[in-house]
């Protein structure tokens, strides 16, 4: 009951992560063949105009998108995010300029340097990679991001995948099942927004205060490598 309480209760809380979405539907796009892969002179591109969502690109193909946006007045000077899905590694510019790498891990991408009232060009870079088929290049937005959800979010993720990683008949697994029940219960998602955000704060305390307050001993902690890799092209 706790665990199907808990999944049904994460991904509502995602949903509220971002406020103020505005769909960004309008773009052009200029395709280079496979054996074209240098930088390009983006001025002697033929940009045609699309739609999105939309299906693009061949085979090791790169495919160029472009628009045009203003960040609207109300939005706030901190906060502000550019939200986007083309299923693909790629490159953000902004102005002209190289600003952010893209990937599935890479979905967001704050817009720091831009401030409300502002008008940017946005451009992406988009590599199709090896398959024959087109792929979907699901939405654009501009919206504002709340950062304790986000922080919420992430930590209940984290937990949940802790759990995962626990023998269930254990007292750490119910231990910590309880805490993330307990948090979760804290939140009221039935009201109206600023509701919401106030019970999160205390859900948040309540983590921060509890299960992440203690400490462990010098035996218990785990020492813990990370590894990874960069596709510098992108990043």
């Amino acid at each position: 009951m706790k665990e199907s309480f808990l999944i049904n209760m994460i991904p509502l809380i995602q949903t509220k992560i971002f406020e103020n979405r505005i769909p960004i539907k309008a773009w052009e796009m200029a395709e280079i063949a496979a054996q074209d892969q240098c930088q390009p002179d983006l001025t002697k591109l033929t940009w045609e105009p699309i739609e999105l969502p939309l299906l693009w690109g061949r085979a090791y193909s790169t495919c160029w998108f472009k628009t045009v946006v203003t960040i609207p007045e109300y939005f706030p000077e901190i906060g502000v995010e550019l939200l986007l899905n083309p299923n693909c590694e790629g490159l953000i510019y902004l102005n002209g300029k190289p600003f952010h790498g893209l990937d599935s891990n890479r979905l967001e991408i704050a817009l720091s340097t831009i401030r409300p009232g502002e008008t940017v060009e946005i451009m992406l870079e988009a590599y199709h990679g090896p398959t024959e088929l087109p792929t979907f290049f699901e939405y654009a937005e501009l919206a504002v991001v709340n950062p304790k959800v986000k922080e919420l979010f992430y930590h209940l993720t984290f937990g949940c995948n802790v759990l995962n990683s626990l023998d269930s008949n254990t007292t750490e697994y119910t231990d910590l099942l309880n805490e993330l029940f307990r948090a979760t219960k804290l939140i009221d998602t039935s009201t109206q927004q600023a509701n919401f955000l106030k019970t999160v704060q205390v859900a948040l305390d309540y983590l921060n205060q509890g299960i992440y307050a203690r400490q462990l001993s010098a035996a218990d902690k785990p020492e813990v490598w990370l590894t990874g890799h960069s596709h510098i092209d992108v990043a």
